[in-house]
Formats: C-alpha cells, structure tokens, sequence
C-alpha cells in the first residue's frame, strides 16, 4: 500500500482499476512537396477540418452535456474553425512547400509553446484546448484513430500524463470512476468540465504518475487530492464504505436544496457563490445559491490575445446575468497587476506585483480599459440585479475617483441612449488593512462591503500567501486579523448596509459560527460547497453562543481560537 499526492480537483471518493491511456504520439516528417501537390494538400486541410469540427458539434449534440459544458467543446470549435488557422496553415504549405501534416504539427507546436511559456498558469493551462484540436486534426489528416477510451471499462480509473478536455464527457458517458493526470490544474477546462459532471478527478502528479501501472487497484480522494495504490483488502473495504456513505451523505445534503440557510433561532443567511468562468453557473444553479456574490472578470482578459472591447465584454456579463436572473450578480472590476497585462499593455516590471499596480491602482492608471469594462457592466446589467465591486481599495480618494467614473458612464450611455441598468448597487472589497480601518468612512459611500479574507490576511500578517517560505504564517485565525473582521461588520451593520465575507473563511464551517454572531449577513462560497455550509448554518442555535465574537477576539494565540472554535 503506497501513498501518491496530487491536486484535489473535483472532490468525492472513488475507487477501481488504474487503466493508463495515452495520447497518439505523432511522429511528423518533414516532406517536401511538388507544386503540383499543394492543390490536393489544401483541399485535403478542408475537409479534414470540416470533418473535426462536424465531430466536435457530434459530441456537443449526442453527449449528456449541461449548455455550460457544450461552451467548452464550442471554444474547441471555434478553434478548429479559426480563419487564421487555416490562413497559416496554407501560407506554410504554400511557401515553405512542405507536407500538410508538417504544417499543422508546425502551427499548433508554436501555439502550444507560447502558451506554455506564458508564466500565468491561466493562460498556460490554454495550451491543453490546442493540443486537444491539434491532436484531432492531426489524426484526421493521418488516418489515425485516437481512442484513448477504448480500453477503459465502466468502473475504471484513468490515468494519463494530461487529459483533453473533449475527453472527460466522454468518460463520463463511459461510467469511468475517476481521472488522474500528471498535469493540469483548477484552471483548466479539463477541471471545470470534471467539477460540472462530478467526476472525481487529481491533476499534478507530475513524477508521481509513474508509480502507477496499469492493473493497480486506486482509491482516489479529489478533495485532498490523494491517492492510495494497491491497498489492503480492509482498508479497501473501508473505502468502499465510505463511498457508500458519501452518497448518501451527498443525497442528505441535495435535500437541503430548496431549503433557507437559516439558524435554529431563526437567523437568515444568503449564500452566494464565487465564480471565474461563465461555465461555472450551472454549478449555482445546481445548488440553489441565491446568486453570485464574487464573479471574477480577470478571466475576460486573460485569455485573449488582445484586450476585449466593450461588445465582446458585454455579452459574456449578459450571459451570466441571465443565467442565474433574478438572483444578483456581483462584478468585481478587474483585479489583476500590470505583469499579467504586460504584453497587452505598457507596464514596468515589478518586483512584488501583490504590492504594486493592481485591482483599482491599475483601473485609474488606465481609465479607457477602466470605462470599457464599466460601460459592459452597465449595460448588460439592464433589468437585473447588478452589483459592481471595486477590488484593492485602500483609500477614499481611490472609491472617490472610481465612483466617478462609473457615474460618468452611466451619463454616456444615457447621452448615446443605449439601454443600461441606472439602478446597481456600488461596494468595495474589504481586502486592505487600511480600508478596514476606516470602515466606518467608507460605509457611508458605499451600498455594501465584501470581505476578501485571502488578501486581507497576507496583508495584514506580511506575507505572500504564495511564497512555501512563509506558508505557515498564513494563518486565518490570526486574531488581529478576525477583529479587523469583526469591525468591519460592525461598520457595516451600523450604516445598514450588508456585510458579505467571500474569502476562504466563508468556506471553513469550524468559524461559521464566528462569523454570524460578529455580523456577517452573507457568505460566498465556491458552487460545491454550498450544501455544506447550508447544513452547517441549519444546524447552529445562535442564541447559545452570546459572547462568542467577543469571546475569540479577545484570545491572544490563534491555537487558542482554533481549539475554541472546534468544540461548538
């Protein structure tokens, strides 16, 4: 029995044979080809990619698939069908006189690698959606079948060095058990596509993978990303158990669905969700949250190769607005610095971009690219219930200037009489320590507040929560920074205006009960922990614990909240 650790991408427990799979390795030669050869070569690209398109829209169609789903097998399409593809593919075959299969490698080789290189793990988990069309066109052009599926059994656990995307509903169709990659991560569409379809998944092995063999019995764990090899057959028995009883406690909690998140002493919570991808709604609606406290627009810019314009902003925030209408949408504004920008715009390098122009700083540093994505907001938000939020602010001036714009948005559309929601509500994140202290000050400008627990920790205990140096001191039990909380809800509780937490803390139910009784009126959670939470709320009796804020707050080490916390 042998331990492997991983990333828990899409959590649940399952367990069945390792079968490993791989992808076509292609090898391509460089040929030369005659003149009289390149009419029959580009006549052959067309319908190779008319035939991988029509294949992909066959998946989209025949396949059990969520719409939310089919809009990542379109983003495959959209590829395929891509004039530019097809326009450097002919100009290689044209002028460089080589074989179309030479040319394709070619061109998704130099795609692939520029995504790769991109240090933003965003955009290089890009580069599995060209590898995945590359490698479909490529086995057109060559005849060659590519079935990684064709071994798997229902009940199997696949194991591969990197899954495509357009592979995991196929699994699922399939009954596979679970997947586990040696690459990828919650970024991908890979993830979002097994997180959507509940199929239990680990990405990240890297080395670890080849520990496995085919024949292996595994146990899987995607929430903590564990994996146990060839285990006893007690500890076997154990697990299959605890599957079993995962079901029914996943069966307990689908009940609570429809139910309020409402204490026993009849204390009401929203629980809202978090969200970074458009495809991520079917997974609110699939809970019942009551709408979308935290969708995180950097997505819109990190995956283009060029900024987007007002109308392509405009119809992905329509799209998510209508999705989960008549529950709100809150639209935090753009928090992403200058080095994620950095080839699309002109910014010096920073040392610590967490430190340097990010969130707002960049927004008023580039007003156009402010105000675009502003009028998007806007006028998508007409006849729904928009909420716009401003990230990093750390100032009044900040708000002052940021509010501003906004309004002098809203006059534009109203001069160029296009339709937009006049009637949004405008709040800050909650993430700077200095924001938090003048609570009070801002409570008066704004309709709400979010507390963003992730940065205001590193920022308040002086450290980059991504750095393994300092980890252990990134510690949400801090007490500085739970009374910095406690004030800000009672800021806001004072102004009455509602105090929303969206940070991880929102997610660790030993502190739900603290976070009640210091205000917090809502809670924004990722989609699959909404249940959770629910039940967790359901179940508390507020009215046992009056001093309890007080009561943590007032103790010195976070051992002593943490050991407090765990008995309620």
């Amino acid at each position: 029995m042998e331990k492997i650790l991983g990333l828990g991408i899409s959590p649940g427990l399952a367990s069945g044979k390792a079968v490993l799979t791989n992808t076509v390795n292609f090898k391509i030669d460089y040929r030369h080809i005659d003149e009289d050869e390149k009419v029959n070569e580009l006549i052959k690209l067309e319908k190779s990619i008319e035939k991988v398109a029509l294949d992909i829209l066959d998946l989209m169609n025949n396949l059990n698939l969520s719409e939310e789903d089919k809009l990542i097998l379109a983003t495959h399409k959209m590829i395929i069908e891509d004039p530019d593809l097809h326009k450097n593919i002919k100009k290689t075959v044209e002028e460089d006189s080589v074989c179309l299969e030479h040319a394709v490698y070619k061109h998704f080789e130099e795609t692939v690698s520029l995504f790769e290189k991109m240090e933003n793990d965003f955009y290089a988990q890009r580069s599995t959606d060209y590898k995945d069309v590359g490698n479909r066109l490529l086995s057109e052009i060559l005849g060659i079948e590519d079935n990684i599926l064709k071994n798997i059994s229902k009940g199997d656990i696949a194991v591969a060095e990197e899954i495509s995307p357009s592979v995991i509903p196929q699994m699922v169709h399939k009954g596979v058990a679970a997947i586990v990659s040696a690459k990828g991560s919650a970024t991908s569409h890979c993830a979002i596509l097994a997180k959507s379809m509940d199929l239990v998944a680990i990405f990240g092995l890297g080395n670890g993978l080849k520990k496995i063999k085919n024949g292996d019995m595994l146990c899987v764990d995607g929430t903590t990303g564990e994996i146990i090899k060839n285990p006893t057959e007690t500890f076997l028995e154990d697990w299959e158990n605890k599957i079993r009883n995962g079901i029914i406690d996943r069966n307990r909690l689908l009940a609570l669905k429809d139910l309020p998140a409402e204490t026993k002493d009849g204390i009401t919570v929203k629980i809202r969700n978090n969200i970074e991808f458009p495809e991520e709604t079917e997974q609110v609606i699939k809970y019942n949250a009551e709408g979308i406290g935290l969708f995180r627009t950097e997505f819109v810019f990190l995956e283009k190769h060029k900024l987007p314009n007002e109308e392509e902003q405009y119809l992905i925030y329509k799209d998510i607005l209508e999705k989960v209408k008549p529950a709100p949408v809150t639209f935090r504004t753009m928090d992403i610095g200058g080095d994620k920008l950095s080839r699309l715009i002109s910014m010096p390098k920073e040392v610590n971009p967490n430190l340097g122009c990010r969130g707002i700083r960049l927004s008023l540093e580039h007003k156009n690219l402010f105000k675009t994505q502003l009028r998007a907001i806007l006028r998508a938000g007409k006849g729904y219930d928009l909420k716009i939020m401003f990230p990093m602010i750390g100032a009044m001036n900040e708000l002052d200037e940021a509010k501003r714009i906004l309004a002098e948005c809203s006059a534009e559309l109203s001069a160029e009489k296009k339709e937009h929601n006049q009637n949004y509500k405008c709040g800050i994140m909650i993430e700077v320590p200095a924001a938090a202290l003048l609570a009070d000050k801002f409570a008066e400008e704004c309709d709400f507040f979010s507390i963003g627990t992730n940065d205001l920790i590193q920022y308040t205990v002086a450290i980059d929560r991504n750095s393994e140096q300092v980890q252990k001191f990134y510690d949400p039990y801090n007490p500085a920074v739970l009374r910095l909380l406690k004030f800000v809800a009672e800021k806001a509780r004072e102004a009455g205006i509602p105090c929303s937490v969206c940070g991880e803390i929102a997610s660790d139910l030993k502190i739900t009960p603290f976070l009640l009784k210091a205000g917090i009126s809502e809670l924004s959670v990722n989609p699959n922990m909404t249940l959770q939470l629910k039940e967790r709320i359901r179940n508390l009796d507020l009215s046992e614990y009056e001093d309890l804020d007080e009561t943590v707050c007032d103790k010195t080490y976070s051992s002593e909240i943490v050991e407090y916390l765990k008995n309620l």
